[in-house]
């Protein structure tokens, strides 16, 4: 069967589940998109993959350049009947409209790969979404919270299934046995680590809030229950909470990493950590931290934040904070500083809470069932 998947870039942490789909002896698989540094720089774009075709770049429209248009979708050839392409269901991709509409002419079938919750959107774009949704084949959403939720709003259950997003955890438990404790002890002293230590990993854009995590580094300062705060990642809002963090008075409790994408790097410095802090909407990056049994602090309101803070359970394999607060991040920091959270249970639960469902075995898996369900529907459409 053929499958083309038209993506707005392909980042690194799709690549395994791209991978696993190229090696399934029953598909055909292609995938469309645009090059790193266009519309969408923040994408870590990575190039050279034999199923890849990254030359269809995007442009920004007017008014604003909210809404993008990805050039030469109309030469894309899609199939035959019964074939199937996955979009990207964020409807600022115009492109894709057309390019729909051409594939049911074909009589090929759709799948519409989006999130279902989270980020709060406007009433009139959920509309709009949940329009679009009803003449696709399939609804691919992120997670099976998700789809419960489309079902109780009158969704049909048949259209719907759930990849339960996820990055490669397998190679996170190969490092986790990779590194001892003596292993960590060595690294934390080679990085004069020599108190508690907390970990953020993400983009540094103004969304991320570290501002609120710097905030409590203070507050803990304060209250004599010191710790520090490593921060991988780079972006836009680096300089500025770089001079928030002198302003604060604890820029030489902040280490500054900057991007780094490498798990074998990247595993000692979660090993080793305290806690995972993501003060603003997290998303994969909470997948990522659970993998290595390290328990996530971020804010409470569930309505904003992506799909994969179900996986979250407060107090079981993380805490949320009251949204804003950096008082409330600063207790939730020093509960998992002093033990009083029983920091080891809940790093357990964190690793198990992603080892089952959350592997790009089984993100495969649902990806290709929904394929399946696409090309049928498709079929019968056309009649073939």
């Amino acid at each position: 069967m053929k499958v083309t998947i038209f993506q707005p870039t392909v980042p690194h942490y799709r690549v395994p589940l791209f991978n696993a789909l190229y090696a399934c002896p029953d598909l055909e698989l292609r995938v469309i998109s645009a090059k790193q540094g266009h519309a969408l720089p923040d994408a870590g774009h990575v190039a050279g993959l034999p199923y890849l075709d990254d030359s269809h770049q995007w442009i920004q429209l007017p008014p604003n350049h909210a809404l993008l248009w990805q050039r030469g979708l109309d030469t894309v050839p899609l199939g035959d009947p019964g074939s199937v392409v996955a979009v990207c269901g964020n409807l600022r991709y115009l492109s894709n409209l057309p390019l729909l509409a051409r594939a049911r002419r074909r009589g090929v079938g759709i799948v519409w790969w989006s999130h279902g919750a989270g980020l709060r959107r406007s009433r009139f774009a959920e509309m709009l979404r949940w329009y679009v949704m009803q003449w696709v084949d399939a609804v691919l959403l992120y997670t099976d919270s998700e789809v419960e939720d489309y079902v109780a709003r009158g969704f049909p259950r048949q259209h719907l299934f759930a990849t339960n997003n996820t990055i490669d955890v397998a190679e996170i438990d190969r490092m986790r046995k990779l590194f001892d404790n003596d292993d960590l002890a060595a690294f934390r002293a080679s990085k004069n680590l020599d108190r508690p230590f907390f970990l953020y990993c993400g983009r540094l854009k103004q969304s991320a809030r570290l501002d609120l995590a710097l905030d409590a580094l203070r507050i803990l300062d304060q209250e004599a229950r010191t710790s520090d705060l490593v921060v991988i990642g780079d972006g836009p809002e680096r300089t500025a909470w770089q001079k928030l963090a002198e302003d604060y008075g604890v820029a030489h409790r902040v280490h500054w990493i900057g991007a780094e994408y490498d798990q074998q790097r990247l595993a000692p410095w979660f090993l080793a950590a305290t806690g995972f802090v993501y003060p603003g909407p997290i998303g994969l990056s909470l997948i990522h931290a659970m993998a290595y049994g390290l328990p996530v602090i971020t804010h409470d309101d569930r309505a904003n934040h992506k799909p994969e803070i179900a996986v979250l359970q407060d107090g079981v394999n993380g805490m949320m904070y009251e949204e804003e607060s950096s008082i409330d991040l600063a207790h939730k920091m020093g509960r998992l500083m002093d033990g009083s959270c029983q920091r080891a249970i809940m790093s357990g639960n964190a690793i198990s809470s992603v080892a089952l469902d959350h592997s790009i075995d089984n993100m495969r898996k649902n990806f290709c069932n929904a394929v399946e369900y696409a090309s049928q529907r498709a079929l019968c459409r056309t009649g073939s």
